[in-house]
């Protein structure tokens, strides 16, 4: 969150107001280092030896990055609207 804010602060320093979406994604680019790692979990930590197994894994996989992603983006906006 706190690079959200010193994002969000940078922003309206060059006068750019239309920072709403940008810190959105800077709060929930943690969604991706995570569904990286989960990767990394799958192909080198996990034995899988079933397709539906994989599919399920790769689904909840999915599920969960863009839930932590939507939450970590909320915050990350809430985060800079109090700063504001």
């Amino acid at each position: 969150m706190e690079v959200s804010v010193i994002q969000n602060y940078m922003s309206l320093c060059y006068g750019y107001y239309q920072w709403w979406w940008r810190t959105f994604f800077y709060g929930a680019s943690v969604a991706f280092w995570l569904f990286m790692l989960m990767t990394y979990h799958l192909l080198f930590k996990v034995t899988i030896y079933h397709a539906t197994t994989l599919l399920i894994y790769v689904i909840l996989q999915v599920i969960i990055a863009a839930s932590i992603g939507l939450a970590a983006g909320a915050c990350a906006v809430a985060a800079a609207f109090l700063f504001n």
